[in-house]
């Protein structure tokens, strides 16, 4: 009987740590992404695999030991702020990245994004002649650091070959729920 038991402890605990795998998302990670990325133009396409070139851009910045925004108040002050990295924080945000290298939206997931006509694509049918013009979506899911009080999000899209935009972006949050902190890089074509 105690064999039984324990059997059945540990494939109740195999089922519960498979469903918290990196292929899942938490409501409060669809809220972040609904609050940052909005697009209500027709038909877009979301990229169901994680890029190596987005995560490896998001790695590149932890290389740094802090986050700094640049700012001058109305008498050029320098009223700059700084958020220090630990290693800590560096740590589980690589371990995040990592396992993000596995992730894939799901069609269920993605529904609930605020993009409207959303489907999902492979990367290799992003690629193809037949989506040159579409609107293409990368959306690589949260990455909080600081006890949650900081998340880096980085998403990008394009629509052919002259239209795109990307960006890597902290947010901090507040009472009054997440704020843009800080773009890490932005761009636009």
């Amino acid at each position: 009987m105690t064999n039984l038991k324990l059997l059945i402890l540990s494939l109740t605990f195999l089922a519960t740590a498979n469903a918290q795998t990196s292929n899942s998302l938490s409501q409060a990670d669809i809220d972040f992404i609904n609050g940052a990325v909005k697009d209500k133009r027709y038909a877009i396409k979301l990229v169901s695999e994680m890029i190596e070139y987005n995560l490896t851009e998001i790695k590149n910045y932890l290389e740094r030991p802090f986050f700094i925004k640049r700012m001058v108040d109305e008498n050029d002050k320098d009223i700059s702020d700084t958020i220090k990295l630990t290693k800590y924080d560096k740590a589980q945000m690589l371990k995040k990245l990592d396992s993000l290298k596995d992730f894939k939206w799901t069609q269920a997931v993605a529904s609930k994004l605020n993009l409207d006509n959303i489907s999902l694509i492979s990367y290799d049918t992003s690629r193809s002649h037949n989506m040159a013009y579409a609107i293409k979506y990368h959306i690589v899911p949260p990455i909080y650091f600081d006890k949650g009080n900081y998340c880096i999000l980085s998403f990008s899209y394009s629509c052919g070959g002259l239209c795109g935009h990307g960006q890597i972006t902290v947010y901090k949050r507040t009472e009054a729920g997440w704020k843009r902190w800080n773009n890490l890089s932005w761009y636009d074509e």
